[in-house]
């Protein structure tokens, strides 16, 4: 990582702490609380912590150099061969070291570098999918939660209806069908009831399996958020943020990588220096010499390979290059689209809230006050509280669907989860 790129990622992150001060409670909110305990306890997060370590001590060999030959030999010989049968004890040893031409190993320690660099950011992106998974898992409990308490204040609504349909029963004005009716109807009802508390279960346990953990999560009996969204930041500033995602980050160290790979293959066509050192004692005169070898990387029957070396690295290098721009687009395009998508999701909820939700409370209004008067017949009754049902299940998944655009936009843009998604310390009611 160059001194640029280091400062642009300590000004991301001091933007990011400062955000969250900006918009955080004193008190960490449960889903921040579970995604604290994600990163500490989940096996997937350690195992990849472990794999980053072992190419980072990896890493560290590429500096190192050719470790040394050294022989002893020990024999004899002849003093005056062919001339006579004499012989001579002698011993000695020979030393010899390997070195590298200069510049060989500076583009090897580069590359290992940036491979390690590649793996952290590939540890910060799966890190990151982790944490946005048990965020989505959240708010689709929450949603769970919200369509729970509709259908138990529809039962509210029946019961006060139910009351009616005994005031006429008991004034002759209706039958006990009518009673018999809404019954049945509340029996839905708390069946659909026990339906949602077991998917939300479901999830519960799911969570907990994400998060790595074999005991339930401590979810909030009611999760909440704030109606008021925090106003978020241009375009052009959520771009910039953008810039800092991990993905990006391990595409940009695969690319300098490849460079310092191709560096290094085009300098192994320079030959690597061996040096050589004897020395033997004997009965007459010591004896000692000195060797210097070389590889010759240019000879026909060897050439081809380091040609082909080099061609490849070459190769990889444009790969590298070219998926980095690639992955800044679709960065860019996944910003401008989750940007796209929020905006119709907070339009979408206006319109559910503003007009079906209204127009549906006041023709059940309508209907509870024409039935207890004895102006209509329960059908009429029932079909209002069946179009409310229908326009607060439709609101609360409006409402769901603008906190999941929410959440896409802070992972589109590369700032932690819960960054403008504001979750409320006290419950809240179904949107109205």
């Amino acid at each position: 990582m160059t001194r640029q790129q280091g400062m642009t990622r300590s000004i991301f992150l001091i933007l990011c702490g400062l955000l969250q001060l900006a918009i955080s409670p004193t008190q960490a909110t449960p889903l921040q609380l579970l995604l604290d305990q994600f990163h500490s306890a989940s096996p997937g997060l350690q195992a990849e912590v472990a794999r980053v370590e072992s190419l980072r001590e990896q890493a560290s060999a590429s500096s190192a150099f050719p470790a040394p030959e050294l022989s002893l030999e020990w024999g004899n010989r002849a003093v005056s061969p062919g001339m006579s049968n004499q012989t001579m004890y002698y011993g000695g040893v020979i030393v010899g070291q390997e070195f590298m031409f200069p510049g060989k190993r500076a583009s090897m320690q580069k590359a290992e570098a940036q491979r390690t660099n590649m793996a952290q950011a590939d540890y910060q992106v799966l890190e990151r999918n982790g944490a946005f998974r048990i965020a989505q898992l959240y708010l689709e409990i929450h949603m769970t939660q919200q369509r729970k308490q509709v259908l138990d204040l529809t039962l509210a609504v029946l019961v006060s209806i139910q009351e009616s349909a005994r005031r006429r029963f008991e004034t002759g004005m209706a039958g006990m069908e009518d009673v018999f009716r809404l019954q049945a109807e509340m029996a839905r009802l708390r069946s659909d009831s026990l339906s949602l508390m077991g998917d939300e279960r479901a999830m519960r346990i799911m969570l907990s399996a994400g998060m790595g953990i074999t005991t339930p999560a401590n979810i909030p009996t009611v999760i909440a958020f704030s109606d008021k969204s925090h106003p978020l930041p241009e375009l052009d500033s959520l771009l910039s943020l953008s810039h800092q995602r991990p993905e990006l980050s391990s595409m940009s160290s695969g690319k300098h990588m490849a460079t310092n790979e191709f560096n290094a293959s085009k300098l192994r066509k320079i030959p690597d220096l061996m040096l050589q050192g004897k020395y033997m004692t004997m009965m007459g005169p010591d004896e000692w010499s000195l060797m210097v070898g070389v590889k010759v990387p240019i000879a026909p029957w060897s050439s081809a390979q380091y040609r082909s070396e080099e061609g490849a690295a070459k190769a990889r290098e444009k790969e590298a290059m070219a998926r980095e721009q690639n992955m800044a687009l679709m960065i860019e395009q996944d910003v401008r689209e989750s940007v796209m998508r929020l905006q119709t999701a907070q339009d979408k909820l206006r319109q559910v809230l503003q007009e079906q939700v209204v127009t549906a409370q006041n023709a059940l209004r309508s209907a509870q006050i024409s039935y207890g008067s004895g102006k209509s017949d329960l059908t009429m009754s029932l079909d209002a509280v069946r179009m409310v049902l229908m326009a607060k299940e439709e609101a609360v998944m409006a409402h769901t669907g603008v906190l999941l655009a929410t959440l896409n936009l802070e992972k589109a843009t590369g700032v932690p989860p819960g960054t403008w998604l504001l979750e409320s310390t006290s419950p809240q009611g179904v949107p109205q």
